[in-house]
């Protein structure tokens, strides 16, 4: 498909940023989040900004950036995701500090069960981490997959979306 044609695909997905009274109702409300906004964020000529809409808090949801160029016969999709910059430096600093403090301990004393704390703790952190994003990130490859999926055209190449 077109280039204009993904980004419209795209468009009919995403909505703006939800309001504090819409936050607070979606807290609230049992009912799932509407199938045709399955994105919040911004869509601009051949760019998009955009994150999943879910209907609860994770710190860890990955921020998609991505951009849309014509690519002989249809469009080249490209798509990079990552950790919010907030949790991506709250994260830095945890694992930094635990598994300094790890090092430090295992090097002077030994493996002990005093040391195994902070290894622990950099277990924990490394392990909440990729359990936050790593499933989203794959939930909103597959979604944008089946969104910009080329129709039926006969001899097209499928868009491609890269991780």
């Amino acid at each position: 498909m077109s280039p204009a044609d993904a980004m419209q695909r795209l468009a009919s997905s995403v909505r703006d940023e939800l309001g504090f009274g819409e936050m607070l109702s979606g807290v609230f409300s049992l009912g799932g989040v509407p199938s045709n906004e399955y994105f919040i964020g911004e869509t601009d000529n051949d760019r998009f900004s955009i994150h999943r809409n879910i209907r609860y808090r994770n710190s860890f949801l990955p921020v998609i950036k991505g951009k849309i160029t014509p690519e002989f016969p249809g469009s080249l999709i490209e798509v990079t995701m990552r950790l919010n910059v907030f949790a991506a430096l709250f994260m830095a600093f945890w694992l930094g500090v635990v598994g300094f403090m790890a090092l430090t301990a295992v090097s002077s004393s030994g493996l002990t069960s005093k040391t195994a704390m902070p290894a622990g703790m950099f277990a924990f952190g490394a392990l909440l981490l990729a359990a936050g994003f790593f499933p989203e990130a794959i939930k909103a490859r597959n979604k944008l997959k089946s969104l910009l999926e080329a129709g039926s055209t006969e001899g097209a190449r499928r868009p491609t979306v890269s991780r």
